[in-house]
Parts: structure tokens; C-alpha cells; sequence
């Protein structure tokens, strides 16, 4: 059995950050399970949190919401209970964190292998200096080959999405974010993603879940968590 890494405390502030309230009674069986029973509950709420933010492709708020999206993760990364968690624990999260990335890429939840992605690569977690695990640079290479990286507009993952089938694949919304806002700047179409999105609304169905709307901490709030 592989040892556990992510604290009690941390896979419940993760799983309630991602189910709706009717889930949370499941949380019990949660923590009694091994590693890759927690790790597969934890994957199955990311996807079902990432089939209802599709709905919100169009929705005025939408930008919030992806933002809300990573600094809630950032937040569960290196903090529990309000206090900066220790540089070991720290690490044991970031490890669990890029099992999730690993294993969303793979299923095709693009959303949750970005914002994985996002919040590893994120510059409050780089000047931790954390001990990583070797696989960490080809973990995270393996995402950034596949999506394009934001400098590029996320134009590889684009393209792939375009030319998807079937419901199983499941779109980066920080991925379609940040295209399209590209995009329009430019005064360029984005009709044709906009389409794609709009099926989203009659495939899924559900509230977005508080990972993506209960913002209580800014970008300045965990940088003086991670300073402390």
C-alpha cells in the first residue's frame, strides 16, 4: 500500500471544496480508504466539478470562477485550517496533487490536469523550494506538451479539443479562458468554440461547486501565508 499524502485534514478541505453539499456525507469513507481509494474519489469529484464548470462557459463570471478555482487549490497546497502547513507536509500535498494531475490527464479532465498544473508550477509554490519527486518534470512536461502552455494561447490543446469526440473529453477551462480572451482582443472569431461550449449546457446539469465560487482568500492573502 502506498503511504499516504495528504493529510486527513487536506483530503477533507479538497473533497468539500469539490462536492456539492448532498456529497459531503460521504467524507467518512474518504478518509477510511487506502491512497488510491482516496486518490480515485478525490479524481471522480474534480470530474464532476469539471462537467458542471462547462455550463458556465458563458457566463459573465466565468473568468471569476476559474480564478477562484486556483487560488482555492493554491490555498489547500500549503495552508489546513487557516495556518501554513510545514514544509513536509507541504511536500506530501504536492505529491498527491501531481497524482491527480497524472491521472486527470490520462482520463481526459483537461480542467483539473490545468489547474493542477497551474498551482505546482505556480510562482508562491516554486519559492518554497520543495523536495520533489524525480517524476516531477516529466510529470509536468507531459501537460505542458500536451496543452500548448498559456504563452502559446493553450493553441495545442485548442486545436485537440476541436477535433474531440464523444463527452468524455473534457475541455481546460483555464485553457479556453485564456484563448478566447486572446482571441477577442486580437478582434478575432471565436465562434466556433463558442458552439462547442454551448452543448456543455445540455449535457450537464448541476451547481457549481464551492472549489469554483467561495473565494475567502486573494492572491495578496497567500503570499503572506506563504511569507510567514
Amino acid at each position: 500500500m502506498r503511504r499516504r499524502a495528504l493529510s486527513q485534514e487536506g483530503c477533507r478541505l479538497f473533497a468539500s471544496g469539490l462536492l456539492p453539499p448532498s456529497g459531503r456525507s460521504l467524507l467518512c469513507s474518504l478518509f477510511s480508504s487506502d491512497y488510491d481509494d482516496r486518490l480515485n474519489s478525490v479524481l471522480n469529484s474534480c470530474r464532476t466539478s469539471t462537467q458542471v464548470l462547462c455550463t458556465y462557459a458563458h457566463h459573465p463570471d466565468f473568468q471569476q470562477h476559474i480564478e477562484t478555482g486556483l487560488l482555492q487549490t493554491l490555498r489547500l497546497l500549503i495552508s489546513q485550517q487557516g495556518k501554513k502547513s510545514t514544509k513536509k507536509q507541504i511536500e506530501k500535498n504536492y505529491r498527491f496533487f501531481l497524482d491527480i494531475m497524472e491521472q486527470a490527464l490520462k482520463s481526459e479532465d483537461h480542467q483539473t490536469a490545468s489547474l493542477m498544473y497551474t498551482t505546482l508550477t505556480h510562482p508562491l509554490i516554486q519559492q518554497l523550494q520543495l523536495k520533489t519527486p524525480k517524476r516531477n518534470q516529466k510529470q509536468l512536461l507531459q501537460v505542458e506538451t500536451r496543452h500548448g502552455g498559456a504563452s502559446k494561447g493553450f493553441h495545442r490543446h485548442i486545436q485537440e479539443f476541436k477535433h474531440s469526440h464523444g463527452v468524455n473529453y473534457l475541455p481546460s477551462l483555464i485553457a479556453i479562458e485564456t484563448w478566447t480572451k486572446m482571441r477577442r482582443q486580437k478582434g478575432e472569431c471565436t465562434a466556433e468554440l463558442d458552439n462547442m461550449m454551448e452543448i456543455y449546457q445540455y449535457l450537464f446539469r448541476g451547481e457549481l461547486m464551492p472549489l469554483y465560487q467561495d473565494q475567502d482568500h486573494t492572491l495578496q492573502d497567500l503570499t503572506h501565508l506563504c511569507n510567514s
